[in-house]
Formats: C-alpha cells, structure tokens, sequence
C-alpha cells in the first residue's frame, strides 16, 4: 500500500517537474549571460588604451569584415595600426598591422591563446605551431638540427621552386597586363615547404587547379578563415552542423590522407635505408626523417 501510494503521488508531481526544470534552465542561461557580460566588462578594461571603429551593438564588427582586406587597411591607417576588433557582443581581439608592435607580441614568451588556434588544431594537430610550455621545448629540441646551418641543402630546393614560378611569369611578361601575386607566390611557398619538410615534389605549381591535396589545403584555408570571421561557426557544434563544416571534414580528410600516405612511404623507404650514416650519406635529412629518427631513437631508448 505505501509503495502504491508513493506511485500514485509520484505520478500526481510529475507534471511540476516541468516547472523546475524550466526553472534550472532559466538559471543556467542567467548564470552563463553573467559570466559573458562580466568577460565584456573586463574587456573593454583591457581595451580601454587602444582606439577602434565603434562596433554594432549585437555583431561587432562582423558585418563590416568582408573576405579582402581593404577595410582592416583603412582601419589600421585611421587608428594607428592596432585596434581592437569585436566577434559579436563579447568577444574581441586586437588588430596588428605595424612590424614594431608585431615584433613585441612574437617575441613575448607569454603563454598561446586558444582563440584562432583551436580552429586549426583539427588540421594540423597540437604540433610546434600550436603548443607551448614543455611540450613545445621538447619538439623544438627534436627539430634543431633542422633549423641549424643544415638549412643550407635547402637552398638549391627553394631555388628550383622560385625558378618555377619566374618560369610561369614569362607568359605574362609579354602581355603588358597585370596579375595577381599571392596565388603564384602561396603556390611556390607551399612547394618549398613540402620539398624541405617531407622530400615530397608534389608539381603543384603547375597543377595547382587539378591536385587534391592543393585543393584541399586552399579549402580548408578559406573555411578556417571564414568561421574566424563568422561569429556563430566559432560554436563547434554550429559549425560542424553546416555546409561548411560539412566541407571542411571533407577537405581535412583528403589532407590528413595525404600526410599519411607520405609518412607512410617515407617509414618503408627508412626501413630500407636502415641506418642514419647511410641516408646522410646519399642526401640531406629533411624534417620527416628527423621525426621519424627521433622517434626511433626514443624507442630504442626505453627497450634499453
């Protein structure tokens, strides 16, 4: 009987439930609006020193960035060249577009922030660029050999792809009509970088349109770009719910693929090479086969 009638008024209660969770979430969303405007408050402390475009009141200055960069250029010459920009209502960064005060933030051995970085953490992996502290010490230490005068071998590598891109300028020598740089010269960085970094000559300076990985790096850059400039994208769950996101896991995947299948074929070709004295022998070390040595040599390390 007791069991019956706790049943019963159980069941008489249940529809109050509702209220109380209606009231722990109203709480939960008053609890977090305290949290962002607290954040803003501190904010614009901290920005009290540093002048800017006023922002809209709901989306900052999100509305005005467009994908050139004419209107940050107009900022920069009106405000000094530092100037905070607003994602939404709470969120800002400072824009830096003078080498003086860049040099100083650079140079500063204050810790990362996490804003941009995480969007990018999904493509490249909490590698050099992104960590800090001892993890970064640690990296670092494995790759100095690579940013020591060994660099010199490079040379001839950055040479071969800079006379790639010269070669493609001669079509435009002729017609007296001017061109866009940045493509031309992204395409020859990128084929330097993957010469150097991984022994990898991919020809994407001459198939640029037509190789995946290009494609998909030139993806996954301007999809990054716009979530940084879109305040909803920087909610993981938004982003990855829309067309974009949608088309960054799709580029991300063809990318990492791609590395894979390099580290890969580079693991066999070392398995063949077997020893250091042999492969320094016949070419240069390139970052990859540092990693690769390293790792190697840490395992040997612990079995010992």
């Amino acid at each position: 009987m007791k069991l019956t009638k706790a049943l019963t008024e159980f069941q008489l209660g249940w529809p109050h439930m509702h209220y109380v969770f209606a009231v722990l979430c109203l709480f939960v969303v008053v609890y977090k609006l305290a949290v962002l405007f607290a954040k803003r408050k501190e904010t614009l402390r901290n920005l009290e020193a540093f002048w800017g475009p006023p922002p809209h009141w709901l989306f900052g200055h999100v509305l005005e960035l467009t994908t050139e960069l004419e209107k940050e250029v107009k900022w920069g010459q009106e405000y000094s060249y530092v100037f905070p920009i607003w994602f939404g209502p709470f969120l800002s960064i400072i824009n830096i577009q003078h080498p003086d005060y860049a040099k100083t933030i650079l140079t500063s051995s204050g810790p990362k922030d996490d804003f941009a970085y995480r969007f990018i953490k999904g493509w490249i992996g909490n590698g050099l660029l992104v960590s800090e502290g001892q993890k970064w010490f640690r990296h670092r230490r494995l790759l100095t050999p690579g940013f020591h005068y060994v660099l010199k071998p490079y040379v001839k590598l950055m040479s071969e792809s800079a006379q790639t891109m010269l070669d493609k300028w001669e079509s435009y020598a002729s017609t007296n009509e001017p061109f866009e740089l940045f493509k031309h010269v992204s395409l020859m960085t990128l084929d330097s970088i993957m010469k150097c970094a991984f022994s990898c000559y991919s020809n994407c300076q001459t198939e640029g349109g037509t190789n995946a990985y290009i494609k998909a790096v030139y993806e996954l850059s301007f999809l990054i770009d716009l979530r940084l400039r879109m305040f909803p994208y920087h909610s993981d769950l938004i982003f990855h719910l829309s067309p974009h996101g949608f088309r960054y896991r799709k580029a991300r995947q063809v990318a990492l693929s791609h590395t894979e299948e390099v580290i890969r074929k580079r693991r066999e070709a070392l398995r063949e090479e077997k020893e250091l004295g042999q492969i320094q022998a016949k070419r240069y070390l390139d970052f990859l086969d540092i990693l690769l040595f390293a790792r190697q040599i840490v395992v040997l390390g612990r079995k010992n």
